[in-house]
């Protein structure tokens, strides 16, 4: 939903509906606008509120009206309208033309969500369907024409041809065959499906406007991670994460409420049942709704992602470095983090990951370079699990923090695609890794079951059947180093050091 009702009222003549739409595009930015639409038979118009509390939509206030409920402002049918408007700034004409053009998406959105009378209905649907008709909604519709809808319908029609189009490059002959990559998610409908489904469903937004575009709002996919979400919230916002965005998947622990609760945080959920494909859907369609003109960075709630002096520099200085070298992505690796137990004998409870999980395998990692990306694979996950399966080696490579073109999607953990494979791709994410925590025994078996990673959770299948034979397994080893602080990975060149 991108439209929230507050409330509705109907009676023989009249309907309202006040509505909050948290997201709407508009240029580059984003605005959180609430209004309401009110309709009668011969009269169909918007009335926004100064609410003081709320984050303004107009740079000025245009408004000359007030009543006891405060000051309003009132764009509808009749001969008000050339005088509503030219109260108006210029530079709050661009948002009010964003949200003429997405009215009829935000009402059929809202309509959705409230029981009203078929006659009230069709009667809002005459209603903006006259008032959009009048010249001068109409040029000003026309006059600021930049991409802005609401949910990004147009951006995903055209994403949905780039992907098609790319389906037929992809049956040309490829310099890189050897494992039949073809750049695509590895399951195209399921990934369409999970883009346009109208089941991901906007629970809450957070209590302050959106940071600017060089400040990378958070977005990760979220289910039963109570153990971990605590301190993944206490290490983003130490690195000066400003916005998340969670999309909870059926969380049964409270997560989800804990989620709602956090005052930075916009919420969504969505019941579908977990896949890859399903995920990268879902990560693609938020960006597709707050925009490309911004940095995101991408996590999962065992991921705590760090860089090369981040204990005194926040991910927006890294965002600065970036923009002034001219990149739009960063490479990370996975750096699966461990204690010195046996996994069988993990702590119920933890209250600090990076002290009971604090070793790290110091190597030996291989890089290659690949059409889609730099790949790089080795650490403990295949020194230790590759004894059951010769052919256990899990990718390491991630790009968790990017400024999307519109050509471009977040088509895998791994890659970018389209690829660009001539640009300088140093990494400099280290990825901490909380993946061997006392819950891996349980979200192993729950994958088996649910078959829903890539390949039938066949990753999944080997921890299961490693627990399984050697239940006292131990993971620190000659090859472990501790970690302390960003310089314990940087300075043995897992990750690139900066010069601040």
């Amino acid at each position: 939903m991108y439209a929230q009702v507050n409330y509705v009222r109907e009676d023989d003549q009249h309907v309202l509906l006040d509505l909050l739409v948290p997201f709407l595009r508009v240029g580059p930015d984003i605005r959180r606008v609430r209004f309401k639409v009110m309709s009668s038979p011969k009269w169909f118009g918007l009335e926004f509120r100064k609410f003081e509390e709320a984050q303004q939509p107009f740079s000025a206030w245009p408004g000359t009206e007030s009543d006891k409920f405060g000051a309003k402002f009132i764009l509808g049918v009749g001969a008000g309208l050339e005088k509503a408007l030219a109260n108006v700034r210029a530079e709050d004409l661009q948002f009010l033309a964003c949200l003429i053009r997405a009215l009829p998406q935000i009402l059929e959105d809202g309509l959705k969500a409230v029981q009203i009378s078929d006659a009230a209905r069709q009667q809002l649907l005459r209603g903006v369907h006259q008032f959009l008709a009048l010249d001068k909604l109409r040029d000003l519709a026309s006059t600021y024409s930049d991409p802005d809808v609401v949910g990004q319908r147009n951006d995903i029609a055209g994403l949905t041809n780039i992907v098609l189009g790319a389906k037929t490059l992809s049956r040309a002959p490829q310099n890189d065959v050897r494992e039949g990559r073809n750049f695509l998610p590895p399951n195209l409908p399921e990934f369409f499906k999970a883009l346009h489904s109208e089941r991901l469903r906007f629970v809450s937004s957070a209590r302050d406007p959106i940071p600017g575009n060089t400040d990378p709002i958070l977005i990760s996919v979220v289910r039963n991670e109570m153990a971990l979400i605590g301190e993944y919230f206490e290490h983003y916002r130490r690195a000066g994460i400003r916005r998340f965005v969670i999309i909870d998947n059926d969380s049964t622990d409270g997560t989800l409420e804990y989620v709602s609760s956090q005052p930075d945080t916009d919420v969504y959920s969505h019941a579908d049942q977990f896949s890859t494909a399903g995920k990268q859907g879902w990560i693609n369609r938020i960006i597709l709704r707050y925009g490309h003109a911004r940095w995101y960075l991408i996590a999962d709630a065992d991921e705590h992602i760090v860089f090369d002096g981040i204990e005194s520099h926040g991910f927006g200085d890294l965002v600065q470095r970036l923009e002034s070298q001219g990149r739009r992505l960063a490479r990370g690796m996975l750096i699966d983090m461990y204690g010195d137990r046996p996994l069988s004998q993990l702590p119920g409870a933890c209250d600090n990951l990076r002290l009971q999980h604090r070793f790290f395998d110091k190597g030996p990692y291989a890089e290659v370079r690949r059409t889609e990306m730099m790949s790089c694979r080795g650490g403990v996950r295949r020194r230790v699990f590759s004894r059951l399966d010769a052919e256990f080696d899990p990718e390491l490579t991630k790009y968790p923090l990017l400024k999307l073109d519109r050509e471009e999607y977040f088509a895998s953990p791994h890659y970018v695609w389209p690829p660009s494979p001539h640009l300088a791709d140093p990494c400099l994410l280290g990825i901490l890794h909380y993946k061997f925590t006392e819950n891996l025994s349980q979200k192993a078996a729950d994958a088996v079951a649910r078959k829903q990673y890539w390949n039938q959770s066949a990753e999944y299948s080997v921890y299961e059947a490693a627990f399984a034979r050697t239940p006292e397994l131990v993971l620190k080893s000659a090859e472990s180093a501790e970690y302390e602080d960003s310089k314990s990975i940087s300075s043995l060149g897992l990750i690139q050091p900066i010069h601040w």
